[in-house]
């Protein structure tokens, strides 16, 4: 477990740029940003869990997660009409879990694992133009990798199982 606090200044957004005559994006700085959040991050083998450690299989398989909340507040107060948001490309939270067997004998894993961020700003908006927003999909990915001779290791990943739309 971790907490943390950042205070950022001159932060660097992409934003739409309102004063172009047409829909343009440009890159501008906000004066201050805080971020504060907690981490959480746990791995354990199997056998700790279930109390056995006689089962090759149990010991030899880890699970494992990290979860990050972040509290991101960029600072508006001078600017007319606007919201309090967060800093744009932070997500309020961010969840990384998986499992994974690895054979250090006969040299070869396989693991499974899942991602997903939560809704975060892409493109900083105006008062007259909102802002763009990329919502939560969640990553499924597979690998299995062998090891030949402790020199060639060959790996076959699916990425992205569940080719979620954004």
């Amino acid at each position: 477990v971790s907490g943390f606090y950042k205070k950022i200044t001159n932060a660097v957004e992409q934003a739409v740029d309102a004063s172009a005559q047409i829909k343009a994006l440009t890159f501008v700085n906000v004066a201050l940003v805080e971020n504060i959040g907690v981490e959480l991050e746990y791995r354990f083998k199997l056998s700790t869990l279930f109390n056995n450690d006689s089962s090759k299989f149990l010991s030899k398989t880890t699970l494992f997660s990290n979860f990050a909340y972040i509290k991101s507040e960029v600072d508006v107060s001078k600017i007319i009409d606007a919201e309090p948001r967060p800093l744009q490309g932070q997500s309020p939270y961010i969840i990384n879990a998986g499992i994974q067997y690895l054979d250090n004998d006969k040299d070869w894993g396989i693991s499974l694992s899942y991602n997903v961020i939560g809704r975060r700003i892409v493109i900083v908006g105006s008062t007259a133009e909102p802002s763009y927003w990329e919502t939560p999909r969640h990553v499924l990915d597979f690998q299995l990798a062998k090891t030949f001779k402790k020199r060639f290791e060959i790996k076959f990943n699916i990425r992205d199982i569940l080719a979620q739309n954004q």
